[in-house]
């Protein structure tokens, strides 16, 4: 008999720590850009489908493996910070929880810290390829949608403007 009020005096305490706590709010790609793309120090950079083309139209004719990812990529969005604070990246750190995403690798080395993540749509999705980089004094989320091998990702490197 006297274990039972002990009990449920824990439960019920157990019970009030939870519902006193904020939730995180978990937030897409598009949602941390709706969040923060207007405020200054902000910047939210999107190319679509049409320029995937026509970058693949200006690959030089002998990478044509480049061409073929350009033309199976749906966009690729960005937003970046040089003022990063700790709200912003707590947010944007919750963009890979929103989705199925998998950790590929993880790197921290002087202050910087990057993560990519994958959320694989297999052949029937587009698949989401998710960077997210800061360090103190910058800060880029990216994100790149299509049909692609996350190893060929890289490649996207090697394009320069003329």
């Amino acid at each position: 008999m006297i274990l039972l009020p002990l009990l449920f005096g824990a439960i019920a305490a157990a019970a009030a720590d939870r519902t006193d706590k904020p939730t995180q709010r978990y937030y897409t790609f598009e949602e941390l850009c709706d969040k923060y793309a207007a405020r200054e120090g902000y910047t939210c950079i999107r190319f679509g489908r049409k320029m995937m083309r026509m970058m693949s139209d200006r690959v030089e004719a002998d990478d044509r493996e480049l061409a073929r990812l350009l033309d199976d990529l749906h966009e690729i969005r960005a937003l970046t910070t040089t003022c990063p604070d700790e709200a912003f990246l707590r947010d944007a750190a919750t963009v890979q929880l929103t989705a199925r995403y998998t950790l590929v690798s993880s790197l921290s080395e002087e202050g910087r810290t990057t993560e990519c993540c994958l959320n694989d749509g297999g052949r029937r999705h587009p698949s989401h390829f998710l960077l997210f980089s800061h360090g103190p004094d910058e800060a880029v989320v990216l994100d790149i949608v299509g049909y692609f091998d996350v190893k060929d990702i890289s490649r996207l490197s090697s394009i320069r403007p003329r």
